[in-house]
């Protein structure tokens, strides 16, 4: 995004939706309608044109989810006393680096490269590490699969996750200048916009708010 990294964390899926996120992994046997998954999160159902397996086309959700209201870092804050103890009760995790798995599916929390959804002073981050066996991870004729033996040493990693939580020192505002060392990073390593339409309207903002910024912050 123009602003920064962020991400859906561990700690959204608590605030969000009142899970639990330590445990044992969410894996076994499974089938999936990927068109009620998507329906289930978006409340939208995508044509099946638009459904590739497990793939939704980006095409699709930027015709539907196109714009981005003002982003709030630390959503919570004033919601954190009214919540019940459950919602803490696993809160060291929220900043783990660690592999997220469900069924055949295992992605990386990478929560070293938002701190600032945790109101810590952001960082450059390690470049991403993705594991060649996911690169070559195909479901032909994987109907029956026990995804619990095939990813067992992404479960042994999840299994470490209270030694791989990430802490940095506390910062006074989100907000970083655009001259600050981590946004020179971002700009040159990330593509902030999806189509040039949106790069064209979001360069005039995202030059007004650089300038606002700047000077009143």
């Amino acid at each position: 995004m123009p602003f920064g990294e962020c991400t859906i964390t561990l700690e959204d899926v608590v605030m969000l939706l009142g899970l639990k996120i330590s445990g044992a992994p969410i894996t076994g046997y499974a089938t999936m309608d990927w068109g009620a998954l998507v329906q289930r999160l978006l409340c939208m159902t995508p044509p099946e044109s638009m459904l590739a397996g497990g793939q939704l086309r980006m095409s699709w959700i930027d015709r539907h989810f196109s714009n981005v209201s003002i982003f709030v870092w630390q959503p919570y804050l004033e919601l954190l006393p009214t919540l019940p103890p459950y919602c803490f009760e696993d809160s060291q995790v929220w900043r783990s680096i660690v592999l997220l798995i469900n069924f055949h599916i295992v992605d990386h929390h990478y929560a070293d490269r938002v701190m600032r959804q945790f109101g810590m002073v952001h960082h450059i981050p390690a470049p991403p590490i993705h594991p060649e066996k996911l690169h070559d991870l195909s479901l032909g004729g994987k109907d029956i699969t026990d995804w619990s033996r095939m990813h067992v040493q992404f479960v042994q990693e999840w299994q470490s996750r209270l030694h791989r939580v990430w802490t940095q020192p506390a910062c006074d505002t989100p907000h970083l200048s655009n001259s600050s060392e981590y946004m020179v990073w971002y700009r040159k390593h990330t593509r902030r916009w999806i189509s040039p339409s949106s790069a064209k309207e979001g360069y005039v903002v995202s030059t007004n708010l650089r300038m606002y910024l700047n000077n009143y912050l």
